[in-house]
């Protein structure tokens, strides 16, 4: 049992390793099931979503205030395309396809890479 958590912690950091390794906290550090980091350049900012037990991605998850504008890119990592910040009943944050949400139901954690271009 283990074994298996540790393989499957291991592959979770060979795809989100970039949201620990060399980054900083960021400001609100913690806001409901988000965590948050930063590269060391202020460049990068992560959004880790921790997973409850049995808990399916949500279809919108809310971003503390300027953490993202309007130009920046948002990857979700380990997976190809970007998704969008939006204004949703006052809300910024990210709105989350179905067709992705199937793909991430196993998952401990899910990291958004928010990238900012000056």
């Amino acid at each position: 049992m283990v074994y298996e958590w540790l393989a499957v912690f291991g592959k979770w950091m060979d795809v989100n390793g970039e949201a620990i390794y060399n980054t900083k906290p960021l400001a609100p550090y913690q806001q409901g099931n988000l965590c948050f980091t930063q590269s060391k350049d202020g460049k990068e900012r992560y959004a880790i979503y921790l997973n409850e037990e049995q808990a399916k991605l949500p279809d919108f998850i809310d971003l503390p205030t300027d953490f993202a504008g309007k130009d920046s890119e948002i990857i979700l990592l380990g997976h190809k395309g970007k998704l969008q910040v939006q204004n949703k009943d006052g809300r910024m944050g990210i709105s989350i396809p179905k067709s992705l949400k199937k793909d991430l139901e196993s998952s401990p954690a899910w990291v958004f890479r928010v990238s900012t271009y000056q």
